[in-house]
Formats: C-alpha cells, sequence, structure tokens
C-alpha cells in the first residue's frame, strides 16, 4: 500500500499518540528507550547481540520498537497469544475473549489435549492451538493466523469436524460405561474460532 503524505501524517500522529500513551504508563510498560540505548545494551550481552544479528532486518526493527516502548508485542503471534491466554494459568482471560466472541457468559470446565487422533491408518494429524471444554459441554478450538489466505473456510470445516468426531467418540463412550443409551441430542455444539492478523478478501464479504 502506498501512503499519500496526509496518510503517512495521520499514521506517524496516531503512532507518536501510542509512544506518548506509554511514557505516561511507565509501570505498565516501562520507561521508553532510545535506540542507541537499545543497541548499546545489546552489545553487552555477546550471546544475545550474536542472536539479534542473525534476524532479517524486519525484525531488527521490529525487536528495536519493543525494546524502545514504540510498539507491544503482536497477539496474533501464535507464541505470544497462547503465553497471554493459556487457559492452564490464566483461564479468566480465555473464558472473558470466549464469552464475548459468543455472546455469552461461558465457564472454561478443561483443557483438551491439542492433537487429533488418527481418523485411518497412516493418517495425519490434526493440531490445534488452544482447545477447551466449556461447562456446557461444548467444545471451543481457537486458532492464530497471521497469514489469512492459509485458512479459507474450507479448513475452519475440518477443524469443526474434527472437533464433533472428537466428542461424538467421548460422548459414546461416556454413555457405554454407564450403561445407557447414546443419543445423537447428547452431542453438543462445537465452535471454532480463527484469529487472522490480516484477512482476504473472502472475509470481507461476511457480515
Amino acid at each position: 500500500m502506498e501512503f499519500n503524505y496526509n496518510q503517512e501524517t495521520v499514521f506517524c500522529g496516531a503512532q507518536m499518540e501510542a509512544v506518548r500513551w506509554m511514557e505516561r504508563h511507565p509501570e505498565v510498560f516501562g520507561p521508553c528507550s532510545a535506540r542507541e540505548e537499545v543497541l548499546a545494551e545489546l552489545e553487552t550481552d555477546e550471546a544475545l547481540f550474536v542472536e539479534y544479528q542473525r534476524l532479517s532486518q524486519g525484525l531488527k526493527e521490529e525487536f528495536l520498537h519493543f525494546c524502545m516502548g514504540v510498539n507491544g508485542m503482536r497477539i496474533t503471534y501464535d507464541p505470544m497469544f497462547k503465553f497471554v491466554f493459556d487457559p492452564g494459568t490464566k483461564p479468566e482471560r480465555l473464558e472473558e475473549f470466549i464469552s464475548l466472541c459468543l455472546g455469552e457468559k461461558v465457564k472454561i470446565l478443561q483443557v483438551i489435549p491439542n492433537e487429533s487422533g488418527r481418523l485411518t491408518e497412516g493418517g495425519s494429524l490434526l493440531v490445534m492451538d488452544i482447545l477447551v471444554r466449556l461447562l456446557s459441554g461444548a467444545l471451543v478450538n481457537v486458532e492464530i493466523q497471521r497469514v489469512g489466505y492459509l485458512f479459507p473456510g474450507a479448513r475452519c470445516a475440518c477443524y469443526s469436524s474434527d472437533l464433533l468426531m472428537r466428542q461424538y467418540s467421548q460422548v459414546r463412550e461416556e454413555k457405554r460405561r454407564a450403561g445407557e443409551r447414546f443419543s445423537y441430542h447428547d452431542i453438543k455444539r462445537v465452535y471454532t474460532i480463527v484469529l487472522i492478523q490480516k484477512s482476504t478478501a473472502e472475509f470481507h464479504r461476511c457480515p
């Protein structure tokens, strides 16, 4: 995207306003540092500086901006999202997020292993980012995807289908052990929530 003068002025103004806001809240973001200060600090740790030098120019700038207090970490980075919304340590964060997405208050009952079973011999495994079971019995899968076109609707359907198969197998086994008859009415809802950093045109066609 090309910015004209007015757009660039607005962009820089918004960024500077964000920096000023961070400066007013050092208890949250820490003190802002100048570029030269950050580089000098990096050079005092030889091993860390070597790792920094291996980064691409884009990642170097992003790292420096984070250390300077210009930008925060991107929540759409997979490790960062999983750290912030880890249901094992901070379930209330994920509960609030899912509640806002679904428009109803939810409670996490358990964290489920994110790797599915093989549907066929030699079949591939479906690995999900965060998978939890709600108190209602519903399964919720939360996915992080920076590149929108790598997670089309067809892929969402596969992930949701996998959730149904997991629930079907579990509920059927629970009924068998209890000596009760299985019914498809025992199957609860499943949700696949995908956070995309830059969504493609197909998503913008949906309200």
